[in-house]
């Protein structure tokens, strides 16, 4: 991490330590909450969407149990947030306003050096939406170039590198990072947070009637999620699940506020609710047992691992063995990911299908019976390959190198250090 993080908390630290770091991030969590009240409410002008939208955030993965960790994702969120509302779907005209929104987004980096990407992402979406007015650019654009500038110097100062220490980042295969930080047993925000399965259905409504919103949403979004998913730690090293998605949920609660404020069917509700309050559940067993996502005992009293890559959640009710983890490749890592990608797709085209689009009882019936046959043959194809390809030898996924140096007792030499 870079150095913007420790000059936040730097002041709590000095008058109180540890104690007073972790009270800057709670502070830096409700700020977090009420951003995205503002943001979906300003959106939407519903003040239940609204609700809904800071009760996601405030009680539930990934925000719960990272406002009691010191890891900068936290404030990154807060600027997109922040940043999304005024540039987007605020436009700010007065020239301070301009300023300290750039002095914002330029901060990103100084955060994490990946998060330049959102830096530029934001840039661009600002420069789209503002190119014709020459008087505010300079306000937005000069902050951002002066803090980079003086970002590459502090850099080259301490690590003779202007880019960032050479180790900063390692990448690996993107295809597992990809469905790993939505779907992992132990890692993934769909098992801690299963309201976020309805995405797709706000993504399919968004792409037919905001197409211009959803694709300067899917822009910068994916201008992180991708290096994320490539970045060999995709699952946030040893923090809690989906710490990585944090900077990122203001997209996500836009596309799930979407499909809530547009799909009014009471059944469509009713398991919104329902998947919100399992979510709100699940955080408050994790504060209270961590040690169910931290791959340890109580009675170990450390931070050794049990069966690393295994939800220690879903052990506990013998559920582990049902869902993928891509932190251990097996065949079933691949074969429960398509199981339950079919359901989820079929949970939402089945709300979309139903209760949007209209059709008669006889072309929905079909659907039903297309999806079902399709669903099987893919079922079964994927049975049988994946059990020729990783049916005798589990492989731990390269990227997971602590988790196999720990279990064989060998250290292994990398050119990476942290």
């Amino acid at each position: 991490h870079s150095i913007g993080l420790p000059l936040l908390i730097a002041p709590f630290y000095y008058l109180k330590g540890r104690i007073g770091a972790l009270f800057a991030m709670n502070i830096m969590a409700a700020l977090y909450g009420i951003s995205i009240y503002l943001l979906i409410y300003q959106i939407f002008q519903d003040r239940i969407t609204a609700l809904l939208a800071w009760l996601i955030t405030a009680f539930s993965q990934p925000l719960l149990l990272i406002a009691f960790h010191v890891y900068p994702d936290l404030p990154a969120g807060i600027i997109t947030a922040y940043a999304l509302r005024k540039i987007y779907y605020q436009h700010e005209k007065r020239s301070y306003n301009l300023l300290w929104l750039g002095l914002l987004v330029a901060f990103y980096p100084w955060l994490h050096f990946k998060y330049l990407v959102l830096t530029l992402a934001v840039s661009v979406l600002f420069l789209y939406l503002n190119w014709q007015n020459r008087k505010a650019l300079p306000w937005f654009f000069f902050p951002i170039i002066f803090s980079l500038s003086l970002l590459t110097l502090f850099y080259y100062y301490v690590y003779g590198n202007p880019l960032y220490e050479r180790s900063a980042q390692a990448f690996s295969s993107i295809l597992v990072g990809i469905p790993g930080q939505l779907l992992d047993q132990q890692f993934g925000l769909f098992i801690y947070s299963p309201v976020y399965i309805f995405l797709p259905i706000g993504i399919a409504l968004l792409l037919k009637n905001r197409r211009q919103e959803l694709f300067w949403l899917s822009f910068i979004f994916l201008s992180l999620y991708l290096p994320n998913s490539a970045y060999r730690q995709w699952y946030g090293g040893w923090s809690p699940a989906s710490r990585f998605l944090l900077p990122l949920l203001p997209i996500l609660l836009i596309i799930l506020g979407y499909a809530f404020i547009t799909l009014k069917a009471l059944s469509f509700r009713g398991l919104f609710f329902l998947l919100v309050l399992i979510g709100i559940i699940n955080a408050q067993i994790l504060i209270k047992y961590p040690y169910l996502i931290y791959h340890h005992t109580p009675q170990m009293g450390g931070p050794f691992v049990d069966f690393f890559g295994k939800g220690e959640l879903l052990k506990k009710f013998g559920l582990e063995g049902y869902f993928p983890c891509f932190t251990i490749i097996t065949a079933g890592t691949f074969r429960w990911a398509i199981f339950w990608s079919l359901i989820i797709i079929f949970i939402n085209l089945f709300y979309y299908h139903f209760y949007y689009n209209q059709g008669t009882a006889e072309t929905k019936r079909g659907f039903l019976i297309r999806y079902a046959v399709l669903s099987i043959l893919v079922l079964v194809i994927t049975w049988g390959v994946t059990g020729l390809v990783y049916g005798k030898k589990p492989a731990i996924s390269k990227i997971i190198y602590e988790a196999e140096d720990l279990k064989t007792g060998k250290k292994r030499h990398t050119n990476s250090c942290y």
